[in-house]
């Protein structure tokens, strides 16, 4: 299904996956495979730093349950990386 370092596309079902995609961007990087509460979820990390805390931006991360079961994510894969971006 997934594999650490694949790169994911999010996709919106709530108005707060809307804001987190808006924030963070729709393209994710698979860090980690496991579970989150008590479900098989992906950790996944955000392409480019956008989270600021305090004077240092850093990538985002979280959790989606896989399999339809996250109520704010759907998880798109395989993505497509915009062109002259690679996946690193």
């Amino acid at each position: 299904m997934f594999q650490v370092g694949d790169t994911v596309e999010l996709k919106a079902k709530s108005k707060h996956g809307k804001d987190r995609i808006a924030q963070h961007g729709k393209l994710w990087r698979v860090k980690k495979i496991g579970k989150f509460k008590m479900r098989t979820a992906v950790l996944l990390e955000s392409r480019h730093e956008t989270f600021k805390c305090g004077d240092i931006w850093e990538k985002d991360g979280r959790w989606v349950i896989t399999g339809g079961h996250n109520p704010d994510f759907e998880i798109i894969k395989p993505a497509e990386l915009p062109q002259g971006e690679e996946n690193d």
